[in-house]
């Protein structure tokens, strides 16, 4: 197939659910382009497997020096797959705060409204049975995340299963995208029921090279498939679920994007959008590492019989996504509404015999944006700079909630747990200096970006509240791209929501 009605790019979180709804709600023909290979089920359905091999099925996407951060280049290994991120993330099902809502609801109007969301986020993630995704308990509960519940419990914060980010000083286990033991991802939920269906072609090893334009209509899509050069054609138009640096980076090299950088690169602007690949925000992410003398369930010496248990009955910590509690805090702790995300990490790679509490910045400040690489070809990488803590607003922040943490820490549960000693940023850094110091050595990302393709109605939004970009015709974006701010929980519920509105939209 080289021509279809529609053409999706990417068969990622967003593009699995467009695929699927858009055949049920119209009689188009879909053709969904995948840079990556097939969900492979038997290394990422395993959560705690996946996540272990997760790099393999990932973009190798690094940040340029961050100037904040000791000039380090940061990784984001976005999903590479049919599934997208949604096949190799944490699972971790923490829908947006009402907060969230509202200020979406202030960017895009009444198709924007908390209720209008809710009936799209149920499609994708109410009952079971009645929608592909809906989030459940983990299956497994770890000694740890017992322990660090108790420990919020006497630091006052109250209890909340499942966690969500509405309010702060709750605490919680999370609900995850699993059924009985497997990832929930789209690749295995709305994209496999169809996979054979008559007016759906996918598409594997498919790089997109630039989008087709007939005067300001998107009409297809030049891609590179196993070193062949195709032109696909798309007769009702293009949807971009590449996500939120890809997406920017294609409208860039199709002449879309501010008309003086593309002219730096050599490319004609063929529609002047200055807001692409700009308003990039993501949430900051430090870990504080403990020693413990108890050993973890999903220790190496474990895993054998952990994997034999799974197999036969599909329980036990193979079934944990490591990460099964959190708690939400404010700072200063007299604000309303949650600024800081705690969450539990029993084992960590980054040193043996340890544990880590995760502390999550979640509402930056700093802005940055998403660049062409110099010259003009389009299989460079884009360059990707999240300028992180480039508002101090953002460092000071964070410098208060490593105080909650050590005081969470500190608690008797975790003190009987036990935690030994804290190894990072450890005994000895204490001042504001050497805290900001740590944080420069030992900050990354949450693997939460937004933004670059944002929806809104000014002069630097991408796409309007249907989603289709400004002053182009038959051309849409329905990815984490058009989010207009961060979400304070763990954007894929948002994604899905997203994604279904973006289908209701085109196919009306």
């Amino acid at each position: 197939m080289t021509s279809a009605d529609y053409i999706i790019v990417g068969a990622g979180t967003a593009g699995c659910v467009l695929a699927r709804r858009l055949l049920e709600q119209t009689d188009a023909t879909i053709l969904l382009l995948e840079a990556g290979p097939r969900y492979p089920a038997w290394a990422l359905d395993p959560p705690l497997i996946g996540l272990r091999l997760r790099q393999a099925w990932s973009w190798p996407f690094r940040s340029v020096p961050q100037t904040h951060l000791h000039n380090r280049q940061i990784a984001f290994p976005m999903g590479r797959v049919n599934g997208g991120t949604s096949s190799v993330n944490a699972m971790l099902h923490v829908p947006s705060s009402a907060a969230d809502r509202a200020a979406w609801e202030s960017a895009g109007g009444p198709d924007w409204s908390p209720p209008a969301l809710a009936a799209f986020a149920a499609r994708a993630m109410g009952s079971p049975g009645s929608a592909p995704m809906p989030p459940s308990p983990p299956s497994f509960q770890s000694p740890f995340s017992e322990a660090f519940l108790e420990a919020c419990r006497e630091h006052g914060l109250h209890r909340s299963d499942p966690l969500s980010g509405d309010l702060p000083n709750h605490c919680g286990y999370f609900n995850l995208f699993q059924n009985h033991g497997r990832r929930l991802s789209t690749a295995n939920t709305y994209l496999a029921p169809i996979l054979h269906h008559p007016r759906l072609r996918l598409h594997q090893a498919s790089h997109v090279l630039r989008i087709l334009f007939q005067n300001d209509r998107a009409t297809g899509v030049a891609v590179a498939q196993r070193r062949t050069l195709q032109t696909l054609t798309a007769r009702r138009g293009v949807i971009l679920c590449a996500g939120v640096f890809m997406s920017p980076h294609l409208l860039q090299h199709s002449g879309v994007g501010h008309a003086p950088d593309l002219a730096a690169h050599g490319i004609k602007a063929l529609h002047h959008l200055p807001g692409v690949g700009q308003s990039l925000q993501d949430h900051l992410s430090i870990p504080l590492l403990y020693h413990s003398d108890r050993p973890s369930p999903g220790r190496p010496s474990r895993w054998l019989p952990a994997l034999l248990h799974y197999l036969a009955r599909r329980q036990g910590v193979v079934t944990s996504n490591c990460c099964e509690v959190g708690c939400f805090l404010a700072a200063p702790p007299s604000d309303l509404t949650p600024s800081l995300e705690v969450v539990t990490h029993f084992q960590t790679s980054r040193h043996p015999r340890a544990v880590e509490l995760e502390l999550l910045l979640l509402h930056p400040r700093s802005r940055g944006q998403v660049r062409l690489a110099p010259g003009s070809d389009p299989t460079a990488p884009p360059l990707i700079d999240p300028r992180f803590l480039s508002d101090p607003h953002d460092l000071q922040t964070r410098l208060h909630g490593i105080a909650q943490v050590r005081e969470l820490a500190a608690r008797p549960a975790l003190r009987d747990f036990p935690l030994r000693r804290e190894i990072w940023p450890g005994p000895t850094c204490q001042t504001p200096a050497a805290l900001q110091a740590f944080v420069a050595a030992h900050a990354s990302t949450a693997y939460h970006p937004v933004g670059t393709c944002r929806m809104g109605q000014d002069p630097l939004a991408v796409v309007n509240p249907q989603l289709q970009v400004h002053g182009l015709q038959s051309l849409w974006i329905a990815d984490a791209s058009v989010i207009p701010t961060v979400p304070t929980g763990h954007p894929v519920a948002t994604i899905l929501t997203i994604a279904e509105k973006a289908a209701a939209a085109i196919a009306s």
